[in-house]
């Protein structure tokens, strides 16, 4: 079918028009925005055995986005983007606040393209996180470069802090063959496992930092059972990420509203943050 000259400029400015709408309609001001919390400082997501820590109040945050953003903000909790997403009610995440190494572990599990935005600070106005290596309180070793003999019990290799970075710390320190490697779910598990082992043997765990004041707090081992000998290169800890499902004007939106959290003191507060969320460390 031949089209006459205007008829063809029209039809080249609505394909052109098209190619410029985002991925979906997320941004669109009218649709929801949904907040996938991975972060396991999350209240939902810990619990309440440290006075004042691993408590972060992330509704209060969905409420500060609702009203940046002048839009619905929907928030889901899960140790998945997947999972978060669907307590949210959302058929996919715009917006994925956790650990960085395992939420883009999981992305790219899944599929997603996500981008890094912004970190978010600790109390101490810190935005990154280590491993660290204990032993049993009455262990003969002193550092990392003692541990040649122990078995070492990691986490997970999606959880850098806890895998890449100890082995890598154990080669620096020239342990190139330890007793043993055991992956382990959670910084609980590996340090429990480390006391119950029996002389002669010998046992390290990895734990990460953020959790070495819940193993106590929460009774996963008793109160001065567990000493530190060493510990990783920090890595980063809870970073904001958008998906592509968010539009160039929407993320830049949701950017400027983080940003905003900085100015309110309550909700930093309630974020247990210093200095809200900030540009990601280097």
């Amino acid at each position: 079918m031949a089209f006459s000259a205007p008829r063809l400029a029209a039809l080249i400015v609505i394909v052109a028009s098209s190619c410029l709408v985002g991925p979906s309609d997320a941004g669109d001001g009218n649709e929801p925005i949904c907040l996938a919390i991975m972060d396991p400082l999350a209240a939902r997501l810990s619990c309440p055995c440290v006075a004042g820590y691993a408590q972060r109040d992330y509704e209060a945050l969905a409420g500060h986005l609702e009203q940046k953003l002048g839009r619905p903000v929907k928030i889901g909790f899960g140790e998945s983007v997947r999972r978060a997403a669907e307590t949210a009610g959302c058929p996919a995440a715009h917006i994925i606040i956790g650990k960085h190494s395992v939420v883009k572990a999981d992305a790219r599990a899944a599929g997603l393209n996500i981008e890094p935005m912004l970190a978010l600070s600790d109390l101490h106005g810190q935005t990154v996180q280590r491993g660290l290596f204990v032993v049993a309180a009455d262990d003969p070793a002193e550092s990392i470069e003692d541990l040649v003999d122990h078995e070492i019990h990691l986490g997970h290799e999606n959880h850098s802090e806890k895998h890449g970075m100890p082995l890598k710390a154990l080669r620096l320190a020239g342990v190139l063959e330890p007793a043993a490697l055991h992956e382990h779910p959670s910084c609980s598990d590996a340090a429990a496992t480390v006391l119950e082992v029996k002389p002669p043997a010998l046992a390290a765990a990895v734990v990460s930092s953020y959790a070495q004041p819940l193993l106590e707090g929460c009774g996963a081992v008793p109160k001065g059972a567990l000493r530190v000998v060493g510990q990783t290169g920090p890595v980063r800890f809870i970073t904001a990420f958008v998906t592509a499902e968010l539009d160039f004007q929407a993320r830049e939106a949701v950017r400027s509203a983080l940003l905003a959290v900085a100015a309110d003191k309550s909700l930093c507060a309630k974020l247990e943050s210093a200095a809200g969320f900030v540009p990601l460390p280097e």
